[in-house]
């Protein structure tokens, strides 16, 4: 995946919010995974396609930090997603 990829969240995937934090399952791998409020963040921001870049520029304004070091963040964070097959490509 580039900084330019158009990516959303997979479609099977059961999530819940709990204290603020997101908690999901892969139904498919039936995998629990929880995130934190940034990591929370990123996967309301995935309900609708946008690309890597689109998210560093969206939180680099709500946690006011400068979007090339949200970026590398960013796409170390969508990496782990999509290993674990939590997000999709949209073509």
């Amino acid at each position: 995946m580039d900084k330019n990829t158009l990516i959303q969240k997979q479609q099977d995937i059961y999530s819940t919010d709990i204290d603020g934090e997101a908690v999901m399952m892969n139904v498919d791998t039936g995998k629990y995974f929880g995130m934190n409020r940034v990591g929370t963040r990123i996967w309301e921001l995935l309900d609708t396609p946008v690309t890597p870049v689109g998210l560093s520029d969206i939180l680099s304004k709500e946690f006011e930090k400068a979007p090339e070091d949200v970026l590398g963040r960013v796409m170390l964070f969508l990496e782990k997603l999509d290993e674990q097959k939590l997000i999709q490509r949209v073509t």
